[in-house]
């Protein structure tokens, strides 16, 4: 489900927002939508409401319209509807689209529009210290190998935030942005077609998992050059599995995707020209 309009006309926290809702024990139901609401401060009481008694309702209120929740706008016999994008309908086309739920809200104070700390600041200056010291530590083709690591986790991190309603402008140039919805599309295509779950986590956690583990190895086990070579060649499937899908399934690419399989193949060149099957452990 998608909020975006509602919860910029509301100026919610989005990030937190898909947060909270995504991980209520009753997603994705109405009790779901309203506690989420409530946490962030938009305290709100749910009713079902024959259509008859709809024309008491005040001038904002929340139903579920085309099986979406959206904030309904009254002004006069027409009404602005914000959901995963702003429409207008009539009040027939409303009560016919609409069903007997509704939602009245009380906005207060305490709404939670932003975020309290950026972390992103923090993370640019670990990544610029871990280049630095593969840099001055290391081997060339071991430093590219880090870096390639680092370019991984950063992307992997943007898609998880992605997954959390955290916008991604380097995920949306990479994809295409707005000038060129049908590529974007085609990215969002991919993702929400990734079958993949294992204890709850897609091909996109393990991705993150996968790139902060061989960064984690080769900045602190260098000498294990065995273990970074033999995940790489497994990684060889992953590619082959993300192609199928693209090609097969989908018949569409995913420039995002497409920069990851590249990360991929650079670190199986690198490891499978330049490192040993060693495995050096430090006792």
């Amino acid at each position: 489900m998608n909020f975006d309009k509602l919860i910029d006309h509301f100026k919610l926290d989005k990030q937190e927002f898909y947060f909270q809702f995504n991980s209520h024990p009753n997603y994705p139901s109405a009790l779901a939508f309203s506690d989420t609401l409530n946490f962030l401060g938009l305290k709100n009481d749910a009713y079902e409401l024959d259509k008859e008694y709809w024309g008491e309702l005040p001038e904002e209120y929340m139903a579920l319209v085309d099986n979406s929740f959206s904030l309904v706008k009254k002004k006069g016999n027409d009404f602005t509807i914000y959901s995963d994008k702003v429409k207008s309908l009539n009040k027939e086309e409303l009560y016919k689209n609409s069903g007997d739920f509704v939602l009245l809200f009380e906005k207060t104070e305490n709404v939670k529009t932003k975020s309290f700390f950026n972390f992103k600041p923090i993370i640019y200056l670990v990544f610029g210290i871990i280049i630095l010291y593969s840099l001055l530590q290391f081997a060339w083709h071991e430093s590219i190998f880090n870096i390639l690591s680092l370019i991984g986790v950063y992307i992997s991190l943007e898609l998880f935030n992605q997954k959390f309603g955290q916008e991604s402008a380097v995920v949306s140039n990479i994809c295409g942005g707005a000038a060129n919805s049908s590529t974007q599309s085609s990215c969002s295509k991919i993702f929400s077609s990734d079958k993949t779950d294992i204890l709850g986590l897609k091909l996109s956690d393990f991705s993150l998992i996968y790139f902060l583990g061989i960064t984690f190895v080769g900045l602190l086990f260098p000498q294990s050059q065995g273990i970074l070579r033999l995940t790489s060649m497994i990684s060889i499937l992953v590619i082959l599995y993300s192609f199928y899908v693209q090609a097969f399934v989908e018949k569409s690419l995913c420039r995002v995707c497409l920069v990851i399989i590249f990360v991929l193949l650079a670190q199986i060149a690198i490891s499978s020209f330049y490192f040993n099957w060693g495995l050096n452990l430090p006792v």
